[in-house]
């Protein structure tokens, strides 16, 4: 953007009256060849050939007085670097897949399900043990032989019956007795389980939105503050461009790191070059010897 004001500047100047006089010997009419460069260090240049005209102090600077003249000088363009914040990449979102848990655990899991029968109950039986009469018992003669019975008179009988009670007999018999009859009885049968190892679901799959927030980055850039211009600004008259004066700018551009040849009085092209470029880094009249510029290096333009 530099570089093209200069060349327009240069477009400008070559075209323009250089120098214009109200009322200055030095400063009228003529006709002179004037080399330009893009920039102060560019190494291509352009020739021009300018021919100064006389105005009248009341068509170009109203203000101007005799004795005074003034220069169509190009003031550059005033830049600025700023740094600005650029979005690099917009704010967005992302869908994340959260999967489903699972965890080990043991269940009591049904084997076989509770039933029901029939059951029969045989009859119970047991030995019992009971007395039974075999004889009812009776009334009868029984001979004694050891018995001694004796007459009235004394005298031993020889066979002896004696008319006893039988008691009755009795005999312990065993007969097995059943002490519980045959039934039945409907048996429940419980269900069976049996302990299993397995996955289970702790947390179901599900998603999510993540936000991914924008990425900036900040920038420098050169911005125009105030626009180049052509402007007539008052200059050192050819009169009054002495030996001293000379030598006073370039002694001056020197001391401010500008590259001039050796004092000699004259300003050639190496002085010309260091000149521009002073002015275009102070923002200052480019081409001509202005007294904004003298007065900027410290040197009296009177």
């Amino acid at each position: 953007m530099f570089t093209k004001g200069l060349r327009i500047a240069s477009a400008l100047l070559a075209s323009a009256a250089i120098a214009v006089t109200s009322g200055c010997s030095a400063c009228k009419g003529s006709t002179k060849t004037v080399s330009y460069k893009s920039s102060p260090c560019a190494s291509e240049s352009f020739t021009a050939t300018t021919t100064t005209n006389t105005y009248t102090a009341s068509t170009v600077i109203p203000n101007a007085t005799v004795g005074e003249c003034y220069a169509h000088v190009w003031v550059a363009p005033q830049l600025q670097t700023v740094s600005e914040r650029i979005t690099v990449k917009e704010a967005s979102e992302r869908l994340e897949i959260i999967p489903a848990e699972y965890a080990w655990v043991e269940e009591k899991v049904l084997a076989k399900e509770a039933s029901t029968f029939v059951e029969e109950i045989p009859a119970q039986f047991e030995m019992q043990e009971r007395r039974v009469q075999v004889d009812p018992g009776h009334t009868g003669w029984v001979r004694e032989d050891s018995a001694r019975c004796k007459t009235t008179n004394g005298q031993p009988v020889g066979e002896v019956f004696c008319l006893v009670n039988h008691a009755p007999a009795f005999k312990t018999i065993q007969s097995q007795v059943m002490t519980k009859p045959a039934s039945c009885r409907e048996v429940t049968v419980p269900a069976e389980y049996q302990m299993v190892r397995r996955q289970k679901l702790v947390r179901p799959a599900s998603t999510r939105k993540i936000a991914i927030p924008a990425e900036y980055d900040t920038i420098e850039k050169t911005v125009v503050v105030a626009g180049g211009k052509l402007e007539w600004q008052r200059v050192v008259c050819q009169i009054n461009t002495t030996t001293e004066r000379v030598n006073a700018i370039q002694d001056a551009l020197h001391t401010k790191g500008y590259d001039t040849t050796p004092d000699d009085g004259e300003l050639d092209e190496e002085d010309w070059n260091a000149l521009k470029k002073y002015q275009l880094d102070n923002r200052l009249g480019v081409g001509a010897l202005t007294l904004q510029t003298l007065d900027k290096l410290g040197i009296d333009v009177e």
